[in-house]
């Protein structure tokens, strides 16, 4: 990534710096969202920050990589900084600004985990009217354009689920069927997918349930499982607390960037 804003930096006349631990680290990420990302950024400093100087530094830990980008220009003032991530503010008000205000809102995006309670939302059945096929969209008007939203934004999926008669809880299952009418535009394909499934009998009970999520994400262009997680033993409200899949989930999240 920084190897292709070299030359932009130099032609701002800016000196760089970049500091990569000589070991080798090996960890899991988003490629192409931590690229945008990085990339965002640095597009930032240039066009906003009047900075000579920009620093990239990698450091390490046991259980993750810390990436951080600095430059020393004049900076975000006090009033500023609390915006700085809203969608379209900009810290130039003047008709001089330059840029949309989306830059690091979507950087923000990025990096952060949503965590979606289906039952909270207001999503209705599909009704297999297929009118998603000739207007691009469901003709139904609740929560689900919202959720579809998220969704075409993220990189990483993590679907979770009680075992309910050895399938998906109901909201899941409805959510799934609702996707039909989102699959009838862009953003859903290529997605990275996790799978949670919890139930007070063993791993075997779950199966039918994992099967269930892969043959959603089989219908979804590129999508990859990257992992199941399940969390045996669960069957009142708290007794999910302590279980070993606790521990498992944070791994393989830490992983992945997700936390």
């Amino acid at each position: 990534i920084m190897a292709d804003w070299v030359p932009l930096l130099e032609n701002h006349d800016l000196t760089y710096e970049i500091e990569i631990p000589e070991t080798e680290y090996m960890t899991r990420v988003a490629t192409t969202a931590y690229t945008r990302i990085l990339n965002n950024l640095l597009q930032n400093i240039l066009t906003h920050s009047d900075a000579r100087q920009v620093s990239l530094t990698i450091t390490e830990t046991e259980q993750q990589a810390k990436i951080m980008l600095a430059d020393n220009g004049k900076g975000i003032s006090a009033a500023d900084l609390p915006h700085i991530f809203e969608r379209m503010y900009q810290c130039d008000h003047s008709r001089s600004a330059k840029g949309n205000g989306l830059g690091l809102s979507i950087a923000k995006e990025l990096v952060s985990v949503h965590t979606v309670r289906l039952a909270e939302l207001k999503i209705d059945y599909c009704s297999a009217c297929y009118a998603c096929k000739t207007t691009g969209h469901c003709v139904k008007r609740d929560d689900m354009e919202r959720l579809l939203a998220k969704i075409r934004s993220a990189y990483v999926i993590v679907l979770a689920t009680p075992v309910y008669f050895y399938t998906m809880c109901a909201q899941l299952k409805t959510m799934i069927d609702r996707t039909l009418g989102g699959a009838q535009q862009s953003g859903l394909e290529n997605k990275e997918f996790y799978f949670i499934a919890t139930a007070a009998d063993g791993k075997a009970a779950m199966e039918r349930t994992i099967d269930g999520l892969r043959g959603y994400i089989e219908c979804l262009p590129g999508a990859v499982e990257k992992g199941v997680i399940y969390g045996a033993g669960a069957w009142q409200l708290g007794d999910i607390q302590g279980n070993p899949a606790m521990q498992e989930a944070y791994r393989m999240g830490m992983g992945n960037g997700i936390r």
